[in-house]
């Protein structure tokens, strides 16, 4: 699990944040996080430490489903998307997001992902649901609309398949 020290590291360059980690990650890995740390901000350094958590725990290239908030403040979700997806992952997500994200990210028939579950909590963590396994966590500042201080990323359990895979859509 990849828990951030960002709060006091803040403004720190990424080999002293990296530093205070307690991960074993391949060259190829630090330098994905070091592309998403360069790019600054707080929401980027939270996207930054769920990718790590991400990388760490499901081997790139592997099929993967992002559950996660979409309406208020869902730029969290979205910009994990899309770094997961820059990263060589299949990332899909349930279809009621598809709306945000688009049809080219249906889940297709009989796809078995890990599944992502991306989480804001204010105070301690609890799991999203039971068997779920953290994977990374970060502090976040002020939200838009919602209350909360922490972002985290969980796993899923293993599942026969995915709930949110449908049928394609007809012409």
């Amino acid at each position: 699990m990849v828990s951030s020290r960002q709060t006091a590291l803040a403004g720190a360059d990424f080999d002293t944040w990296l530093s205070t980690l307690q991960v074993r990650w391949s060259p190829a890995q630090i330098e994905v996080v070091r592309h998403a740390y360069a790019l600054g901000g707080e929401p980027e350094l939270a996207v930054a430490d769920l990718l790590a958590g991400a990388t760490e725990a499901v081997p790139t290239g592997a099929p993967v489903e992002l559950v996660g908030p979409v309406n208020y403040d869902g730029f969290y979700t979205a910009a994990l998307a899309l770094a997961l997806d820059r990263e060589g992952y299949d990332v899909r997500v349930p279809d009621d997001q598809l709306y945000i994200f688009t049809d080219a990210m249906r889940a297709p028939r009989e796809w078995t992902p890990t599944r992502l579950l991306v989480q804001f909590t204010k105070g301690g963590l609890v799991a999203p649901q039971p068997g779920a396994r953290l994977l990374a966590q970060s502090p976040i500042g002020d939200m838009i609309f919602v209350e909360a201080d922490r972002i985290s990323l969980w796993e899923a359990p293993p599942a026969a398949a995915t709930e949110s895979a449908s049928p394609e859509p007809t012409p």
